[in-house]
């Protein structure tokens, strides 16, 4: 009986050391799941944003630049800004992407890159890295709508004026939209 002593002693703490490393990784990947998402919040809202401003000019590329740069949302639960984020536009979605507009001439496609670098506690012990980098992308385009069976008629104000060019529409007010239609009924 004395060589079975202090078994379950030995047991019980190489279980403890295994639980503690479980539970390590699954808080570190749970932080680095968190800011994949708001990375890819940001990256989202980014690209929307930023490709709201796109008119054709280098000024609607500059404004696009701005509108990502002043985007509202952080990462580290809503504390920390992004930097170092990527703008880069191109003009169709396939590509090539710069991050120059290229005269801003059809310039139609904005695709936003954000990185957050996340500490990491548990599992620096086993990669010997204090923190890893989330990457999120997103892009978003213009394109246009040339006829009524690609959505051009859905959704678009009542003229209350027949006077170009505003039609009697000011910015702010409320107005009553249609809604989509089927042309091909």
């Amino acid at each position: 009986m004395a060589p079975e002593r202090g078994y379950v002693l030995l047991s019980v703490g190489f279980a403890a050391i295994g639980l503690l490393a479980a539970v390590g990784v699954a808080v570190d990947l749970g932080r680095m799941y968190i800011a994949k998402g708001e990375a890819q919040t940001f990256a989202d809202s980014a690209a929307l944003a930023a490709v709201l401003e796109l008119d054709g000019t280098s000024q609607g590329v500059d404004r696009a630049k701005a509108a990502v740069t002043a985007n509202a949302n952080r990462y580290g639960f809503g504390i920390t800004s992004f930097t170092g984020t990527t703008v880069e536009f191109a003009t169709s979605a396939n590509g090539p992407w710069s991050t120059s507009s290229g005269g801003a001439g059809g310039t139609g496609f904005v695709r936003v890159t954000a990185t957050a670098p996340v500490p990491i506690y548990f599992m620096a012990l086993a990669v010997n890295k204090t923190s890893t980098n989330v990457v999120a992308r997103a892009a978003a385009g213009q394109i246009s709508k040339t006829g009524f069976s690609q959505g051009l008629f859905p959704f678009s104000p009542y003229a209350h004026n027949s006077t170009p060019p505003d039609f009697g529409l000011k910015k702010g007010d409320m107005y009553t939209l249609r809604w989509p239609s089927n042309p091909k009924l």
